[in-house]
């Protein structure tokens, strides 16, 4: 790391005090500080979004981690979804599916760069960069401790969404982007089990020393009522979310994603905290995954449960 700073700060500046450091979480405290001030290194949020001076485009043939990558080896609920409902016409399952309790849980998710503009001005608002995305999430929920049924998959969410990131000026502490997405999410069942939606948002991200913020607003795009699986969506999924997250230092974060809403009749929501830990083989981190709420799934969209994940995660939010 000094090798690197230093030719950007130069020798006998703050940064030599910080290597005299014995304890390693001050050391890394005091780099922290030194090149917030002189405005080094992007933060958290600059390097995920390619925010900021120093930045190229990467180019559509190299995918980068958009949402976290995980793999749970067993995720437990309190409370099984055997009987999926909806209120639209057929999309009530009959008979109870005899679920487990106990499942595989995983994600794979990514994201690559379709156009770019660089610094142009920060005039409005302050935006200086602009950045088109397109991200894929994939998340599945597996049987595989449920041979009697011939472990299967129970359900899978597919996302594909466009984005459109406009980077602000500001290498501080504060408001560093603006993200505008169209996105649509669906399980790719048949019915009765049939599920899915299309949203536009918008999400704001803040950064304070260790501290990042992801909050966003979505609405809803319309649909015929024949084709609509899920009229009641946004009554249980809500209509925002917001991301919190925490690092720790030494490769350790918490993070929280809350969803409501934003209605008092009916107020109902979602939480999911993760903890991270440091590298326990390659890549691979220790991960704990808790929620509790609406939603954990789309097939889940309108069902209440708290779930408990154990396994790796390769690359956390």
């Amino acid at each position: 790391m000094s090798a690197v700073l230093a030719p950007a700060f130069g020798a006998g500046t703050a940064l030599d005090k910080c290597r005299e450091i014995p304890d390693r979480e001050a050391r890394l405290d005091c780099f922290d500080s030194a090149s917030r001030e002189k405005g080094g290194p992007g933060s958290y949020l600059s390097n995920l979004w390619k925010l900021g001076p120093g930045q190229e485009r990467i180019g559509i043939d190299q995918v980068q981690p958009h949402r976290p990558v995980y793999i749970l080896l067993d995720r437990w609920t309190s409370d099984v979804n055997e009987s999926p409902a909806s209120p639209a016409p057929g999309r009530s399952v009959a008979s109870p599916l005899g679920w487990n309790a106990h499942e595989m849980k995983f994600q794979l998710s990514f994201k690559a760069e379709l156009v770019s503009r660089g610094d142009f001005g920060g005039d409005f608002l302050g935006l200086s960069s602009a950045r088109l995305w397109f991200a894929y999430t994939q998340q599945s929920h597996w049987q595989v401790y449920t041979p009697s049924i011939s472990r299967p998959f129970r359900e899978t969410n597919y996302e594909p969404e466009a984005i459109l990131t406009l980077g602000t000026s500001n290498r501080g502490d504060g408001w560093k982007l603006l993200n505008i997405g169209l996105v649509h999410q669906s399980n790719g069942s048949s019915l009765p089990e049939s599920r899915g939606w299309n949203r536009i948002y918008a999400q704001g991200g803040w950064e304070w020393y260790r501290v990042s913020v992801l909050a966003r607003a979505w609405q809803r795009i319309p649909e015929k009522s024949e084709r609509d699986d899920n009229p009641d969506i946004k009554d249980y999924i809500g209509r925002g979310d917001a991301l919190v997250r925490w690092d720790l230092g030494g490769d350790y974060a918490v993070s929280l994603l809350a969803r409501h809403t934003l209605r008092s009749h009916p107020s109902r929501g979602f939480l999911q905290l993760d903890f991270t830990t440091s590298p326990l083989f390659g890549p691979a981190r220790g991960y704990i995954q808790m929620t509790s709420g609406y939603g954990e799934s789309l097939i889940d969209y309108n069902f209440r449960q708290r779930t408990l994940g154990l396994g790796f995660v390769y690359r956390e939010w």
